[in-house]
């Protein structure tokens, strides 16, 4: 899904953000430098981040979600691997009958986490305000830090050749389901006194999915 450029100089003429011949010199512009013409309305300063996906929202016929007044479950949020949600800014917030909504601040990003689960779920895209995706991002890897942090420091002192107390499989049991819903080639730990690295390799890309000072 993506969203139709004409629908969406329409929008922007009738919000009168710039008119017909200007979209035209941006769009062609856009093409030159290998950008979309909502990034080069950015680069432009015309309008807003927000606002433009307000329009966006129209032009794709999808819709934009400004608040969220009940709090996510971290079971929902972690249907998406936190280094997915990070790297393509694309949270989970409803998981329904129908499929999983999803919020995210372009809709090609969270086409490419759909992708990257292999199916896994069915996405409805909704678009956002960034400060909202912000938000849910760093409350899902809080929430994350406070569920798995002792585990991650007895996996690193572990693997240091350290005694420490507890067991590591609840952080194990996590990083593996991720993996695996993400379809991670391996994951790579670094162990490090600063810190405790854990990445998962997707394709010929490295994530990092979690890092938390073993001390």
């Amino acid at each position: 899904m993506f969203v139709d450029q004409n629908a969406l100089k329409e929008f922007l003429i009738l919000a009168r953000v710039a008119s017909r011949a200007e979209l035209e010199t941006l769009e062609r512009e856009a093409g030159a430098h290998g950008l979309s013409l909502a990034e080069r309305i950015l680069v432009a300063g015309l309008i807003p981040g927000d606002d433009l996906r307000r329009l966006e929202a129209r032009a794709a016929g999808v819709p934009f979600v400004a608040e969220i007044n009940d709090r996510v479950p971290y079971t929902v949020l972690a249907k998406i691997p936190e280094p997915l949600a990070r790297a393509h800014n694309t949270i989970a917030i409803r998981d329904t009958t129908e499929g999983l909504e999803v919020i995210g601040l372009d809709l090609a990003d969270m086409m490419k986490a759909n992708e990257a689960l292999a199916g896994a779920e069915r996405f409805l895209p909704r678009l956002s305000t960034e400060r909202l995706v912000r938000q849910l991002l760093l409350s899902y890897q809080n929430e994350q830090r406070q569920n798995f942090g002792a585990s991650l420091h007895t996996l690193g002192a572990s693997l240091k050749g350290e005694k420490s107390d507890g067991e590591p499989g609840a952080l194990l049991s996590l990083l593996f389901g991720e993996a695996e819903a993400a379809r991670a080639r391996r994951i790579e730990l670094s162990v490090t006194p600063a810190e405790t690295l854990i990445r998962y390799r997707l394709g010929s890309r490295l994530y990092d999915a979690l890092a938390t000072n073993p001390h």
